[in-house]
């Protein structure tokens, strides 16, 4: 558990370390880095999956796989509206 700012950055893999200067030193170090990954995303790396805990893992994965889908869906759909229209004629 880090015990300064720096190091809690260093640890969330922190960019630009002149965000540092606008971290809330009264709030513990986790948090600090925490507020500054929710207000500067862009400073922070994308997602990791070699360095995440198992249980955020499995979320991101729950989340591509139900994204990917509901992209399969939609083309399924569309092709299908495509073979009806081509078949039937279009109805607009």
């Amino acid at each position: 558990m880090p015990n300064t700012l720096e190091q809690a950055a260093t640890n969330a893999g922190l960019t630009d370390m002149d965000l540092l200067k606008v971290a809330d030193a009264s709030l513990p170090p986790q948090v600090a880095v925490a507020q500054l990954r929710q207000r500067y995303p862009g400073a922070f790396p994308a997602f990791d999956a070699r360095t995440a805990p198992k249980k955020e893992v499995d979320h991101h994965l729950r989340e591509l796989l139900r994204g990917q889908a509901a992209e399969r869906a939609h083309a399924i759909n569309e092709r299908a509206i495509a073979r009806m229209a081509q078949k039937y004629g279009d109805k607009k």
